[in-house]
This record gives C-alpha cells, sequence and structure tokens, in this order.
C-alpha cells in the first residue's frame, strides 16, 4: 500500500516548562505579637524552600509569627529550571511605655508629707515601690521617715518602662 504512513516515526518531547510560583502574606501588615498566613502554590516544581523556613511541600499554608518586618523568598526548582517569589510582611512594633514621677515638695523632714505624682503612656500596669499597684496616672501622699527613692515600673505589651525620684 503505497502512500500510506509507514516511515520512521519522529518523536518529540516537548521542553519541560520553567516553575512558576506564588507566594503572599495575609494580612500583610501585623501588630508585633499577631499571626499571619504564608501561603504559596508553585507549578512545574520539585522541590520548594522558603527562607528562612526551609523545605516545604510543593504548595501550601503556614501560619507565622513574626517579631519584626521579614521578607519571605520561596525557591522553586523543577527540570526547567527555577524560580524565586518574595513577599514582605510589616510587623508595627508595640508602643514602649514611659513613665514620669514627680514629688512636691522635694525635700521634707520626718513627719512631713509630700504629694508623689505619676503619669505613664503605653501601660497596662504600675507598681510603685513602697506604695504597691497603682493607676496608670494618679498621685498619693506619703511621709517617709527617712529619705527614699521612690522606683515606678510600668507594664504594657511593649515592653516595661521604669522611673525614679528620691524625696
Amino acid at each position: 500500500h503505497a502512500g500510506e504512513g509507514g516511515g520512521d516515526r519522529i518523536s518529540f518531547t516537548p521542553p519541560t516548562p520553567r516553575p512558576t510560583c506564588t507566594l503572599s502574606i495575609n494580612p500583610s501588615t501585623i501588630n508585633e505579637g499577631q499571626d499571619a498566613t504564608l501561603s504559596w502554590t508553585t507549578r512545574y516544581a520539585t522541590s520548594v524552600r522558603i527562607n528562612p523556613i526551609g523545605s516545604v511541600a510543593l504548595s501550601g499554608s503556614r501560619t507565622i509569627h513574626p517579631l519584626q518586618t521579614k521578607t519571605f523568598t520561596l525557591y522553586a526548582t523543577g527540570s526547567g529550571g527555577s524560580v524565586t517569589c518574595s513577599k514582605t510582611i510589616t510587623v508595627i512594633p508595640l508602643p514602649v511605655p514611659t513613665c514620669m514621677l514627680a514629688v512636691m515638695p522635694s525635700s521634707i523632714t520626718a513627719g512631713q508629707s509630700a504629694v508623689l505624682s505619676w503619669t505613664s503612656t503605653n501601660a497596662t500596669s504600675g507598681t510603685i515601690s513602697s506604695i504597691g499597684s497603682v493607676a496608670l496616672n494618679g498621685s498619693q501622699n506619703v511621709s517617709p521617715q527617712q529619705t527614699t527613692m521612690y522606683v515606678a515600673t510600668f507594664t504594657g505589651p511593649g515592653g516595661s518602662a521604669t522611673c525614679s525620684k528620691t524625696l
């Protein structure tokens, strides 16, 4: 049968496509101490690594808890080459507490009293030596029998602050 295809067949294998990737962080901005979700997908990859996490599945998601602004970089490798994707999460630091102590008058004789007053910002609790737990802002009459240093510590989500005043 002439004309019927009996010749050699040439097989053509298309080149393996270069890998592709997507990387997302939700939400992309958080307050210090919050979590976010890092999600990724790849195609035509045989291995995937995310810096600073390490080797991961070809596609997936992970809860992250960064303490500061950080860039995550995905490296996908396959027989067609390699590709990278990067995303940055912005971490807004929690405000650090501040405090201030004042005493009026600044010196007294034993048996007299003075007013110790204090203010704080970004705090959720406070203590003052010789007094104990105190409101975040306030004042109190004090009558020390000797020279006394009052030390206040105010604490909040962003850390703590210490201030002092001697009477």
